[in-house]
Protein backbone atom coordinates (compact mmCIF):
# COMPACT_ATOMS: atom_id res chain seq x y z
CA UNK A 1 0.00 0.00 0.00
CA UNK A 2 1.60 2.99 -0.82
CA UNK A 3 2.09 5.59 1.16
CA UNK A 4 1.05 8.82 -0.92
CA UNK A 5 -2.28 7.44 -1.23
CA UNK A 6 -3.92 4.62 0.39
CA UNK A 7 -6.59 3.44 -1.98
CA UNK A 8 -8.22 0.20 -2.64
CA UNK A 9 -8.72 -0.62 -6.69
CA UNK A 10 -11.33 -2.37 -7.21
CA UNK A 11 -11.12 -3.49 -10.96
CA UNK A 12 -11.90 -1.74 -14.46
CA UNK A 13 -15.82 -1.38 -13.94
CA UNK A 14 -15.59 -0.30 -10.72
CA UNK A 15 -14.71 2.41 -8.03
CA UNK A 16 -11.33 3.66 -6.53
CA UNK A 17 -11.55 3.94 -2.98
CA UNK A 18 -9.51 6.42 -0.98
CA UNK A 19 -10.03 5.15 2.76
CA UNK A 20 -8.87 8.51 4.33
CA UNK A 21 -12.36 10.75 2.70
CA UNK A 22 -14.00 7.76 1.52
CA UNK A 23 -14.37 9.39 -0.90
CA UNK A 24 -15.19 7.03 -4.36
CA UNK A 25 -16.47 6.84 -8.24
CA UNK A 26 -20.00 4.90 -8.82
CA UNK A 27 -20.17 4.61 -12.33
CA UNK A 28 -19.57 7.08 -15.32
CA UNK A 29 -22.06 10.66 -15.02
CA UNK A 30 -24.97 8.83 -17.01
CA UNK A 31 -25.99 6.98 -14.05
CA UNK A 32 -25.75 10.08 -11.36
CA UNK A 33 -28.41 11.88 -13.77
CA UNK A 34 -30.35 8.63 -13.98
CA UNK A 35 -30.62 9.05 -10.04
CA UNK A 36 -31.73 12.80 -10.20
CA UNK A 37 -34.24 12.31 -12.06
CA UNK A 38 -36.01 9.44 -10.18
CA UNK A 39 -35.34 7.13 -12.78
CA UNK A 40 -34.58 3.08 -11.86
CA UNK A 41 -30.73 2.24 -13.34
CA UNK A 42 -30.39 -1.13 -15.19
CA UNK A 43 -29.24 -4.04 -13.30
CA UNK A 44 -25.87 -4.24 -14.11
CA UNK A 45 -25.01 -1.38 -12.08
CA UNK A 46 -25.98 -3.49 -8.64
CA UNK A 47 -22.48 -5.28 -9.12
CA UNK A 48 -20.50 -1.74 -9.04
CA UNK A 49 -22.87 -0.67 -6.14
CA UNK A 50 -22.84 -3.30 -3.91
CA UNK A 51 -19.58 -4.30 -4.27
CA UNK A 52 -18.36 -0.02 -3.68
CA UNK A 53 -20.91 0.14 -1.33
CA UNK A 54 -19.16 -2.68 0.89
CA UNK A 55 -15.91 -0.79 1.36
CA UNK A 56 -17.53 2.34 1.91
CA UNK A 57 -19.71 0.54 4.77
CA UNK A 58 -16.93 -0.96 6.17
CA UNK A 59 -14.80 2.15 6.06
CA UNK A 60 -17.45 3.71 8.37
CA UNK A 61 -16.87 1.57 10.74
CA UNK A 62 -14.94 1.62 14.08
CA UNK A 63 -11.85 0.00 12.58
CA UNK A 64 -12.35 2.30 9.46
CA UNK A 65 -12.19 4.96 11.02
CA UNK A 66 -10.05 4.59 13.37
CA UNK A 67 -7.53 4.13 10.12
CA UNK A 68 -8.49 7.10 8.43
CA UNK A 69 -8.13 8.93 11.98
CA UNK A 70 -4.34 7.34 12.25
CA UNK A 71 -3.48 8.83 8.88
CA UNK A 72 -5.08 12.04 8.71
CA UNK A 73 -2.99 12.72 12.47
CA UNK A 74 0.50 11.80 10.94
CA UNK A 75 -1.39 14.07 7.72
CA UNK A 76 -1.30 17.18 9.61
CA UNK A 77 1.86 16.68 11.47
CA UNK A 78 3.66 16.23 7.87
CA UNK A 79 1.50 19.38 6.75
CA UNK A 80 2.71 21.53 9.76
CA UNK A 81 6.55 20.19 8.84
CA UNK A 82 5.96 21.39 5.27
CA UNK A 83 5.37 25.00 6.64
CA UNK A 84 7.21 25.38 9.28
CA UNK A 85 10.01 22.65 9.21
CA UNK A 86 9.35 20.92 12.44
CA UNK A 87 10.35 17.47 13.41
CA UNK A 88 9.16 17.79 16.99
CA UNK A 89 6.92 14.81 16.16
CA UNK A 90 8.19 13.09 13.27
CA UNK A 91 8.75 9.52 15.28
CA UNK A 92 5.73 9.53 16.88
CA UNK A 93 3.61 10.32 13.17
CA UNK A 94 5.90 7.72 11.56
CA UNK A 95 4.67 5.10 14.30
CA UNK A 96 1.55 5.97 13.55
CA UNK A 97 1.92 5.53 9.60
CA UNK A 98 3.76 2.50 10.09
CA UNK A 99 0.75 1.29 12.39
CA UNK A 100 -1.45 1.99 9.20
CA UNK A 101 0.21 0.79 6.32
CA UNK A 102 0.72 -2.60 8.16
CA UNK A 103 -2.84 -2.21 8.93
CA UNK A 104 -4.31 -1.68 5.60
CA UNK A 105 -2.19 -4.40 4.37
CA UNK A 106 -3.47 -7.04 6.90
CA UNK A 107 -6.84 -6.05 6.19
CA UNK A 108 -6.84 -5.62 2.72
CA UNK A 109 -7.57 -9.11 1.80
CA UNK A 110 -10.61 -8.89 4.06
CA UNK A 111 -11.74 -5.82 2.64
CA UNK A 112 -11.59 -7.38 -0.75
CA UNK A 113 -12.75 -10.49 -0.10
CA UNK A 114 -16.28 -8.90 1.64
CA UNK A 115 -16.80 -7.13 -1.53
CA UNK A 116 -16.47 -9.96 -3.56
CA UNK A 117 -18.80 -11.77 -1.60
CA UNK A 118 -21.01 -9.10 -1.25
CA UNK A 119 -20.96 -8.70 -5.61
CA UNK A 120 -21.07 -12.53 -5.86
CA UNK A 121 -23.11 -14.31 -3.55
CA UNK A 122 -25.14 -12.00 -1.52
CA UNK A 123 -28.79 -11.47 -2.12
CA UNK A 124 -31.58 -10.19 -0.37
CA UNK A 125 -33.29 -12.63 2.30
CA UNK A 126 -36.71 -13.28 1.17
CA UNK A 127 -38.09 -15.90 3.42
CA UNK A 128 -36.78 -17.62 6.96
CA UNK A 129 -33.94 -15.29 7.66
CA UNK A 130 -35.17 -12.83 9.37
CA UNK A 131 -35.66 -8.56 9.02
CA UNK A 132 -31.91 -8.09 8.49
CA UNK A 133 -30.97 -6.57 5.71
CA UNK A 134 -26.74 -5.19 4.90
CA UNK A 135 -27.04 -1.86 4.41
CA UNK A 136 -24.86 -1.98 0.69
CA UNK A 137 -28.18 -4.77 -0.77
CA UNK A 138 -30.43 -1.99 0.90
CA UNK A 139 -28.51 0.73 -0.42
CA UNK A 140 -28.73 -0.80 -3.92
CA UNK A 141 -32.27 -2.26 -3.60
CA UNK A 142 -33.59 1.74 -2.09
CA UNK A 143 -31.34 3.78 -4.30
CA UNK A 144 -30.83 1.90 -7.78
CA UNK A 145 -34.36 -0.05 -7.87
CA UNK A 146 -36.58 2.17 -6.13
CA UNK A 147 -37.38 -0.47 -4.06
CA UNK A 148 -39.83 1.74 -1.48
CA UNK A 149 -41.83 2.59 -4.77
CA UNK A 150 -42.36 -1.18 -6.09
CA UNK A 151 -43.72 -1.49 -1.86
CA UNK A 152 -45.99 1.13 -2.79
CA UNK A 153 -47.34 -0.32 -6.02
CA UNK A 154 -47.78 -3.93 -4.63
CA UNK A 155 -51.33 -4.67 -4.70
CA UNK A 156 -50.78 -5.74 -1.00
CA UNK A 157 -47.94 -3.98 0.18
CA UNK A 158 -46.21 -7.10 0.77
CA UNK A 159 -42.64 -7.19 0.91
CA UNK A 160 -42.14 -10.59 -0.18
CA UNK A 161 -43.06 -10.72 -3.69
CA UNK A 162 -41.05 -7.60 -3.97
CA UNK A 163 -37.90 -9.20 -2.65
CA UNK A 164 -38.40 -12.45 -5.11
CA UNK A 165 -38.75 -10.51 -8.07
CA UNK A 166 -35.20 -8.85 -6.99
CA UNK A 167 -33.59 -11.45 -6.07
CA UNK A 168 -34.77 -13.38 -9.47
CA UNK A 169 -32.89 -10.12 -11.31
CA UNK A 170 -29.94 -10.37 -9.75
CA UNK A 171 -29.54 -13.92 -10.26
CA UNK A 172 -30.10 -13.60 -13.83
CA UNK A 173 -27.49 -10.48 -14.01
CA UNK A 174 -25.12 -12.87 -12.43
CA UNK A 175 -25.76 -15.44 -14.98
CA UNK A 176 -25.14 -13.19 -17.62
CA UNK A 177 -21.52 -13.50 -19.76
CA UNK A 178 -20.30 -10.14 -18.29
CA UNK A 179 -20.39 -11.55 -14.84
CA UNK A 180 -19.17 -15.11 -15.47
CA UNK A 181 -16.29 -13.66 -17.10
CA UNK A 182 -15.49 -11.22 -14.46
CA UNK A 183 -15.71 -14.28 -12.12
CA UNK A 184 -13.48 -16.42 -14.10
CA UNK A 185 -11.01 -13.12 -13.77
CA UNK A 186 -11.47 -13.66 -10.27
CA UNK A 187 -10.98 -17.53 -9.81
CA UNK A 188 -7.41 -17.74 -12.28
CA UNK A 189 -5.87 -14.71 -10.22
CA UNK A 190 -3.17 -15.79 -7.52
CA UNK A 191 -3.64 -16.45 -3.97
CA UNK A 192 -0.57 -14.32 -2.39
CA UNK A 193 -1.32 -11.21 0.13
CA UNK A 194 1.28 -8.96 -2.01
CA UNK A 195 -0.57 -9.57 -5.32
CA UNK A 196 -4.17 -8.66 -5.92
CA UNK A 197 -5.39 -10.32 -2.56
CA UNK A 198 -8.67 -10.49 -3.88
CA UNK A 199 -9.08 -14.38 -4.51
CA UNK A 200 -7.44 -15.23 -1.33
CA UNK A 201 -9.51 -12.79 0.55
CA UNK A 202 -12.73 -13.98 -0.77
CA UNK A 203 -11.96 -17.65 -0.33
CA UNK A 204 -11.56 -16.58 3.19
CA UNK A 205 -14.88 -15.31 3.53
CA UNK A 206 -16.63 -18.18 1.82
CA UNK A 207 -15.20 -19.85 4.05
CA UNK A 208 -15.51 -18.55 6.97
CA UNK A 209 -19.26 -18.65 6.03
CA UNK A 210 -19.26 -22.12 5.26
CA UNK A 211 -18.39 -22.63 8.57
CA UNK A 212 -19.94 -20.55 10.62
CA UNK A 213 -23.42 -21.45 8.70
CA UNK A 214 -23.13 -25.06 10.60
CA UNK A 215 -23.64 -23.11 14.29
CA UNK A 216 -26.40 -20.52 13.50
CA UNK A 217 -29.02 -21.74 10.47
CA UNK A 218 -29.51 -17.72 10.13
CA UNK A 219 -25.89 -17.33 8.98
CA UNK A 220 -26.76 -19.74 6.03
CA UNK A 221 -28.14 -16.48 4.24
CA UNK A 222 -25.30 -15.13 2.66
CA UNK A 223 -26.46 -11.01 3.72
CA UNK A 224 -26.71 -12.46 7.43
CA UNK A 225 -23.28 -13.30 6.87
CA UNK A 226 -21.94 -10.24 5.67
CA UNK A 227 -23.12 -8.22 8.39
CA UNK A 228 -21.33 -10.76 11.06
CA UNK A 229 -18.48 -11.00 9.59
CA UNK A 230 -17.81 -6.72 8.89
CA UNK A 231 -19.20 -6.63 12.60
CA UNK A 232 -17.11 -8.97 13.96
CA UNK A 233 -14.00 -7.55 12.58
CA UNK A 234 -14.45 -3.54 11.02
CA UNK A 235 -16.97 -3.23 13.93
CA UNK A 236 -14.24 -4.55 16.35
CA UNK A 237 -13.40 -1.76 19.33
CA UNK A 238 -10.84 -3.42 20.49
CA UNK A 239 -9.08 -3.78 17.12
CA UNK A 240 -9.65 0.04 16.47
CA UNK A 241 -8.26 0.42 20.42
CA UNK A 242 -4.96 -1.19 19.07
CA UNK A 243 -4.68 0.50 15.91
CA UNK A 244 -4.73 3.81 18.25
CA UNK A 245 -2.28 2.77 20.75
CA UNK A 246 0.66 4.96 20.50
CA UNK A 247 2.27 3.73 23.96
CA UNK A 248 3.18 0.42 21.44
CA UNK A 249 6.70 0.34 19.75
CA UNK A 250 5.25 0.41 16.47
CA UNK A 251 6.06 -2.58 14.97
CA UNK A 252 4.89 -4.51 18.05
CA UNK A 253 1.58 -2.55 17.79
CA UNK A 254 1.09 -3.16 14.30
CA UNK A 255 1.76 -6.90 14.41
CA UNK A 256 -0.89 -6.84 17.28
CA UNK A 257 -3.37 -6.55 14.59
CA UNK A 258 -2.47 -8.98 12.91
CA UNK A 259 -2.90 -11.18 15.84
CA UNK A 260 -6.19 -9.69 16.70
CA UNK A 261 -7.50 -10.80 12.81
CA UNK A 262 -6.44 -14.24 13.27
CA UNK A 263 -8.18 -14.54 16.72
CA UNK A 264 -11.01 -13.16 15.13
CA UNK A 265 -10.91 -15.71 12.11
CA UNK A 266 -10.14 -18.48 14.60
CA UNK A 267 -13.29 -17.00 16.62
CA UNK A 268 -15.61 -17.08 13.75
CA UNK A 269 -14.61 -20.26 12.06
CA UNK A 270 -15.34 -22.25 15.83
CA UNK A 271 -17.93 -20.21 17.05
CA UNK A 272 -17.37 -21.25 21.06
CA UNK A 273 -19.69 -18.89 22.08
CA UNK A 274 -22.70 -20.55 20.01
CA UNK A 275 -23.66 -22.07 23.30
CA UNK A 276 -24.37 -19.06 25.36
CA UNK A 277 -25.41 -16.47 22.85
CA UNK A 278 -28.54 -16.70 21.11
CA UNK A 279 -29.13 -16.05 17.89
CA UNK A 280 -31.51 -13.18 18.96
CA UNK A 281 -28.80 -11.28 20.61
CA UNK A 282 -26.61 -11.71 17.80
CA UNK A 283 -29.49 -10.37 15.75
CA UNK A 284 -30.34 -7.40 18.41
CA UNK A 285 -26.21 -6.24 17.78
CA UNK A 286 -26.27 -6.86 13.44
CA UNK A 287 -29.93 -4.55 12.96
CA UNK A 288 -28.37 -1.32 11.49
CA UNK A 289 -29.28 1.34 13.80
CA UNK A 290 -29.23 5.22 13.38
CA UNK A 291 -25.79 5.86 14.20
CA UNK A 292 -24.62 8.14 17.35
CA UNK A 293 -23.95 11.97 16.75
CA UNK A 294 -22.03 13.88 18.37
CA UNK A 295 -20.52 17.34 18.30
CA UNK A 296 -21.56 17.35 14.43
CA UNK A 297 -19.73 13.83 13.59
CA UNK A 298 -21.63 10.92 12.77
CA UNK A 299 -20.32 7.59 14.54
CA UNK A 300 -21.98 3.94 12.62
CA UNK A 301 -21.67 0.71 15.08
CA UNK A 302 -21.59 2.31 18.39
CA UNK A 303 -23.67 -0.64 19.71
CA UNK A 304 -20.49 -3.52 20.08
CA UNK A 305 -20.35 -6.91 20.51
CA UNK A 306 -19.43 -7.42 24.22
CA UNK A 307 -18.95 -11.14 23.88
CA UNK A 308 -15.93 -10.87 21.70
CA UNK A 309 -15.38 -7.15 22.73
CA UNK A 310 -14.85 -7.22 26.18
CA UNK A 311 -16.50 -4.12 27.66
CA UNK A 312 -13.27 -2.90 28.93
CA UNK A 313 -12.17 -3.30 25.39
CA UNK A 314 -15.22 -1.46 23.86
CA UNK A 315 -14.82 1.51 26.22
CA UNK A 316 -11.02 1.86 25.28
CA UNK A 317 -11.59 1.66 21.75
CA UNK A 318 -14.60 3.97 22.07
CA UNK A 319 -12.27 6.47 24.49
CA UNK A 320 -9.04 6.59 21.32
CA UNK A 321 -11.60 6.56 18.91
CA UNK A 322 -13.10 9.79 20.32
CA UNK A 323 -9.57 11.70 21.71
CA UNK A 324 -8.27 10.81 18.31
CA UNK A 325 -11.65 12.48 16.11
CA UNK A 326 -10.98 15.76 18.64
CA UNK A 327 -6.81 15.60 17.94
CA UNK A 328 -7.37 14.85 13.70
CA UNK A 329 -10.10 17.64 13.43
CA UNK A 330 -8.38 20.25 14.83
CA UNK A 331 -5.63 22.38 12.13
CA UNK A 332 -2.27 22.82 13.42
CA UNK A 333 -1.99 26.23 14.39
CA UNK A 334 1.10 26.78 11.16
CA UNK A 335 -1.86 26.62 8.85
CA UNK A 336 -2.47 30.07 9.52
CA UNK A 337 0.56 30.36 7.31
CA UNK A 338 -1.52 29.11 4.08
CA UNK A 339 -4.47 31.36 3.76
CA UNK A 340 -5.61 29.58 0.86
CA UNK A 341 -5.70 26.25 2.45
CA UNK A 342 -9.46 25.72 4.53
CA UNK A 343 -8.39 25.84 8.54
CA UNK A 344 -11.74 23.25 8.67
CA UNK A 345 -11.00 20.77 6.29
CA UNK A 346 -9.86 18.31 8.74
CA UNK A 347 -13.11 18.63 10.20
CA UNK A 348 -15.06 18.67 7.18
CA UNK A 349 -13.50 15.33 5.97
CA UNK A 350 -14.25 13.71 8.87
CA UNK A 351 -17.73 14.78 8.18
CA UNK A 352 -18.00 13.62 5.20
CA UNK A 353 -16.88 10.56 4.93
CA UNK A 354 -20.15 8.98 6.13
CA UNK A 355 -21.36 9.63 3.08
CA UNK A 356 -21.05 7.56 0.13
CA UNK A 357 -20.42 9.69 -3.02
CA UNK A 358 -22.44 8.35 -6.14
CA UNK A 359 -20.53 10.88 -8.48
CA UNK A 360 -20.90 14.17 -9.77
CA UNK A 361 -22.46 16.02 -13.28
CA UNK A 362 -22.60 19.55 -14.47
CA UNK A 363 -25.52 21.54 -14.28
CA UNK A 364 -27.19 25.57 -14.56
CA UNK A 365 -28.96 28.35 -12.46
CA UNK A 366 -31.88 29.90 -13.75
CA UNK A 367 -33.06 33.16 -12.19
CA UNK A 368 -36.71 33.43 -11.74
CA UNK A 369 -36.78 36.55 -9.50
CA UNK A 370 -35.24 38.40 -6.73
CA UNK A 371 -33.06 35.63 -4.63
CA UNK A 372 -35.05 33.10 -6.63
CA UNK A 373 -34.11 30.70 -9.32
CA UNK A 374 -34.16 27.43 -10.20
CA UNK A 375 -31.59 24.22 -10.94
CA UNK A 376 -31.54 22.47 -14.51
CA UNK A 377 -29.88 20.01 -15.81
CA UNK A 378 -30.14 19.17 -19.17
CA UNK A 379 -33.36 21.84 -19.54
CA UNK A 380 -35.34 19.48 -16.51
CA UNK A 381 -35.84 21.07 -13.14
CA UNK A 382 -33.92 19.56 -10.54
CA UNK A 383 -34.91 22.38 -7.99
CA UNK A 384 -36.21 25.48 -6.84
CA UNK A 385 -34.39 27.59 -4.96
CA UNK A 386 -34.66 30.55 -2.35
CA UNK A 387 -31.32 32.26 -1.32
CA UNK A 388 -30.76 33.21 2.20
CA UNK A 389 -27.58 35.12 2.39
CA UNK A 390 -26.52 36.04 -0.81
CA UNK A 391 -28.00 37.32 -4.60
CA UNK A 392 -27.59 34.56 -7.43
CA UNK A 393 -25.18 37.20 -9.06
CA UNK A 394 -22.27 35.62 -11.21
CA UNK A 395 -23.99 31.80 -10.96
CA UNK A 396 -24.52 30.10 -14.12
CA UNK A 397 -22.29 26.97 -14.14
CA UNK A 398 -23.23 24.56 -11.51
CA UNK A 399 -21.81 20.87 -10.02
CA UNK A 400 -23.97 18.60 -8.66
CA UNK A 401 -22.32 15.80 -6.37
CA UNK A 402 -25.33 13.47 -5.30
CA UNK A 403 -24.85 11.22 -1.72
CA UNK A 404 -26.58 8.38 -0.13
CA UNK A 405 -26.73 7.58 3.80
CA UNK A 406 -26.85 3.80 3.89
CA UNK A 407 -27.74 3.90 7.16
CA UNK A 408 -30.90 6.54 7.39
CA UNK A 409 -32.30 5.42 3.08
CA UNK A 410 -32.05 8.74 1.92
CA UNK A 411 -30.06 10.65 -1.33
CA UNK A 412 -28.65 13.78 -0.49
CA UNK A 413 -27.19 16.14 -3.35
CA UNK A 414 -24.85 19.16 -3.25
CA UNK A 415 -26.00 22.34 -5.16
CA UNK A 416 -22.05 24.25 -6.03
CA UNK A 417 -20.73 27.20 -7.99
CA UNK A 418 -17.82 29.33 -8.13
CA UNK A 419 -18.36 30.05 -4.33
CA UNK A 420 -18.59 26.38 -3.02
CA UNK A 421 -21.34 24.63 -1.86
CA UNK A 422 -24.90 26.59 -1.53
CA UNK A 423 -27.67 24.27 -1.60
CA UNK A 424 -28.98 21.02 -0.59
CA UNK A 425 -31.20 18.64 -2.09
CA UNK A 426 -32.76 15.58 -0.10
CA UNK A 427 -34.94 12.97 -1.73
CA UNK A 428 -36.93 12.76 1.30
CA UNK A 429 -37.90 15.54 4.43
CA UNK A 430 -34.83 14.65 7.01
CA UNK A 431 -35.10 14.37 10.85
CA UNK A 432 -33.66 17.57 12.47
CA UNK A 433 -30.33 15.60 14.15
CA UNK A 434 -29.68 14.39 9.97
CA UNK A 435 -30.72 17.88 8.54
CA UNK A 436 -28.29 19.73 11.47
CA UNK A 437 -25.47 17.21 10.10
CA UNK A 438 -25.66 17.77 6.87
CA UNK A 439 -26.40 21.78 7.11
CA UNK A 440 -22.79 22.33 9.32
CA UNK A 441 -20.88 20.15 7.23
CA UNK A 442 -19.32 21.50 4.10
CA UNK A 443 -19.69 18.54 2.22
CA UNK A 444 -17.45 20.39 -0.83
CA UNK A 445 -16.43 17.01 -2.13
CA UNK A 446 -14.31 18.94 -4.69
CA UNK A 447 -11.87 20.94 -2.17
CA UNK A 448 -11.83 17.70 -0.20
CA UNK A 449 -10.76 15.73 -2.77
CA UNK A 450 -8.41 18.38 -3.95
CA UNK A 451 -6.53 18.84 -0.71
CA UNK A 452 -6.98 15.03 0.22
CA UNK A 453 -4.75 14.80 -2.62
CA UNK A 454 -2.07 17.24 -1.78
CA UNK A 455 -1.71 15.86 1.57
CA UNK A 456 -1.04 12.67 -0.12
CA UNK A 457 1.49 14.38 -2.24
CA UNK A 458 2.94 15.48 0.63
CA UNK A 459 3.68 12.67 2.52
CA UNK A 460 6.80 11.04 0.23
CA UNK A 461 8.41 14.60 0.71
CA UNK A 462 7.83 14.22 4.88
CA UNK A 463 9.30 10.68 4.63
CA UNK A 464 12.69 11.99 3.00
CA UNK A 465 15.61 11.59 5.16
CA UNK A 466 14.16 9.00 7.35
CA UNK A 467 14.59 5.61 7.60
CA UNK A 468 10.88 5.04 7.55
CA UNK A 469 10.66 2.69 4.57
CA UNK A 470 13.65 0.58 5.13
CA UNK A 471 12.16 0.10 8.70
CA UNK A 472 9.02 -0.97 7.02
CA UNK A 473 10.96 -3.26 5.03
CA UNK A 474 12.21 -5.12 7.42
CA UNK A 475 9.54 -5.95 9.25
CA UNK A 476 7.75 -6.94 6.45
CA UNK A 477 10.87 -8.65 5.19
CA UNK A 478 11.63 -10.28 9.07
CA UNK A 479 8.58 -12.21 8.65
CA UNK A 480 5.87 -9.74 8.37
CA UNK A 481 4.68 -10.99 4.69
CA UNK A 482 5.14 -14.58 5.82
CA UNK A 483 2.31 -13.95 9.17
CA UNK A 484 0.19 -11.90 6.58
CA UNK A 485 -0.25 -14.92 3.96
CA UNK A 486 -0.21 -17.58 7.15
CA UNK A 487 -3.15 -15.27 8.62
CA UNK A 488 -5.47 -15.91 5.79
CA UNK A 489 -3.91 -19.04 4.32
CA UNK A 490 -5.17 -21.33 6.45
CA UNK A 491 -8.93 -19.90 6.68
CA UNK A 492 -8.84 -19.49 2.72
CA UNK A 493 -8.17 -23.08 2.13
CA UNK A 494 -10.21 -24.06 5.46
CA UNK A 495 -6.51 -26.54 6.49
CA UNK A 496 -7.51 -28.57 3.46
CA UNK A 497 -4.01 -29.53 2.66
CA UNK A 498 -4.90 -30.44 -0.87
CA UNK A 499 -5.87 -27.39 -1.90
CA UNK A 500 -3.12 -26.15 -0.37
CA UNK A 501 -0.55 -27.66 -1.86
CA UNK A 502 -2.18 -27.48 -5.49
CA UNK A 503 -3.88 -23.96 -5.56
CA UNK A 504 -0.47 -22.50 -3.71
CA UNK A 505 1.32 -23.99 -6.13
CA UNK A 506 -0.01 -23.91 -9.59
CA UNK A 507 -3.21 -22.24 -9.44
CA UNK A 508 -6.62 -22.83 -10.52
CA UNK A 509 -6.22 -22.42 -13.83
CA UNK A 510 -4.32 -25.96 -14.17
CA UNK A 511 -6.88 -27.91 -12.31
CA UNK A 512 -9.10 -26.21 -14.86
CA UNK A 513 -7.02 -27.58 -18.35
CA UNK A 514 -5.91 -24.20 -18.84
CA UNK A 515 -9.08 -24.34 -20.71
CA UNK A 516 -11.12 -20.78 -21.29
CA UNK A 517 -14.24 -22.66 -22.14
CA UNK A 518 -14.32 -25.20 -18.54
CA UNK A 519 -12.98 -21.89 -16.29
CA UNK A 520 -16.21 -19.81 -17.73
CA UNK A 521 -18.44 -22.85 -17.17
CA UNK A 522 -17.32 -23.63 -14.03
CA UNK A 523 -17.13 -19.75 -12.83
CA UNK A 524 -20.98 -20.19 -13.72
CA UNK A 525 -21.20 -23.00 -11.69
CA UNK A 526 -19.66 -21.28 -8.64
CA UNK A 527 -22.41 -18.37 -9.05
CA UNK A 528 -25.73 -20.80 -9.69
CA UNK A 529 -24.71 -22.94 -6.56
CA UNK A 530 -24.85 -19.38 -4.26
CA UNK A 531 -28.50 -18.90 -5.93
CA UNK A 532 -29.09 -22.15 -5.25
CA UNK A 533 -29.54 -23.85 -8.38
CA UNK A 534 -29.65 -27.30 -10.26
CA UNK A 535 -27.49 -28.00 -13.19
CA UNK A 536 -30.51 -27.67 -15.37
CA UNK A 537 -31.54 -24.18 -13.69
CA UNK A 538 -27.85 -22.88 -14.62
CA UNK A 539 -28.54 -24.72 -18.33
CA UNK A 540 -32.03 -22.61 -18.76
CA UNK A 541 -30.29 -19.31 -16.98
CA UNK A 542 -27.55 -18.85 -19.10
CA UNK A 543 -28.15 -21.35 -22.24
CA UNK A 544 -24.74 -20.60 -23.47
CA UNK A 545 -21.59 -22.05 -21.84
CA UNK A 546 -19.33 -23.38 -23.91
CA UNK A 547 -19.50 -26.69 -21.18
CA UNK A 548 -22.55 -28.27 -20.13
CA UNK A 549 -22.63 -28.17 -16.18
CA UNK A 550 -22.77 -31.54 -15.81
CA UNK A 551 -20.03 -32.04 -18.30
CA UNK A 552 -17.49 -29.86 -16.63
CA UNK A 553 -18.74 -31.09 -12.85
CA UNK A 554 -17.58 -35.09 -14.26
CA UNK A 555 -13.90 -32.87 -15.93
CA UNK A 556 -13.10 -30.91 -12.52
CA UNK A 557 -14.39 -34.34 -10.39
CA UNK A 558 -11.32 -36.19 -12.30
CA UNK A 559 -8.65 -33.30 -11.27
CA UNK A 560 -10.55 -31.88 -7.91
CA UNK A 561 -8.66 -33.76 -5.16
CA UNK A 562 -10.94 -32.76 -2.07
CA UNK A 563 -14.84 -33.67 -1.64
CA UNK A 564 -14.84 -31.70 1.29
CA UNK A 565 -13.20 -28.10 -0.29
CA UNK A 566 -15.68 -28.28 -4.41
CA UNK A 567 -14.82 -26.70 -6.74
CA UNK A 568 -17.54 -27.47 -9.05
CA UNK A 569 -19.70 -30.47 -7.65
CA UNK A 570 -23.10 -31.59 -6.64
CA UNK A 571 -25.22 -32.02 -3.02
CA UNK A 572 -27.24 -35.28 -2.14
CA UNK A 573 -30.01 -33.47 -3.65
CA UNK A 574 -28.51 -32.46 -6.98
CA UNK A 575 -28.01 -28.57 -6.10
CA UNK A 576 -25.07 -27.38 -7.52
CA UNK A 577 -22.05 -27.02 -4.63
CA UNK A 578 -18.39 -25.10 -4.81
CA UNK A 579 -16.18 -23.10 -2.13
CA UNK A 580 -15.41 -20.30 -4.42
Amino acid sequence: MSVAGPRFDIGVDHARVDLVSNHSVFRDDDYVRALLRGEQLPMHTFSSFVHEATHHWCFISPVGTALSLLYLSVAKRALDWAITGDETHTQEALGDLCTFDVAVSWLRPLNEGLAQFAEYDVRPVVAGGGSLMSPPILGALTHLFDLPGRLTRSPLQDRTPVLYELADDIDRWRLSRQTIDRKGELLLQPLDSRGSAYLLGYLTVKSLWRNAARFYPELQHADTFLLFLRKLVFGDYSLAAAILDRAEHPHRRALRIGQLLAERFHLIRLMPFDDQVSWSEFEKVLTPSPPLRAGGFVLPDWTAFAGLDNQEAVDEGRHRLTEFLVEASQPPESLERLPEFPPDFFGNVLRERYLMWLGRCAARWESTGRRRGRVLMEDAVVADFKLEKATDEGLDALSLDLYVDLYEEYRLTTVSGDKGVFGFISSRDLAEPAMADVTSAKLDRQQIATITKILHETMPNYLTGTDYRDSLERLWLGGGYDLLQSTYDIYAFDSDEWVAANLGKDGISSVLENDPDLVRTVAAITLAASAGMTPEGLGAASPNLPVDPRDAIRRVGDRWGSDDFPLASLTNDGFLRSAF
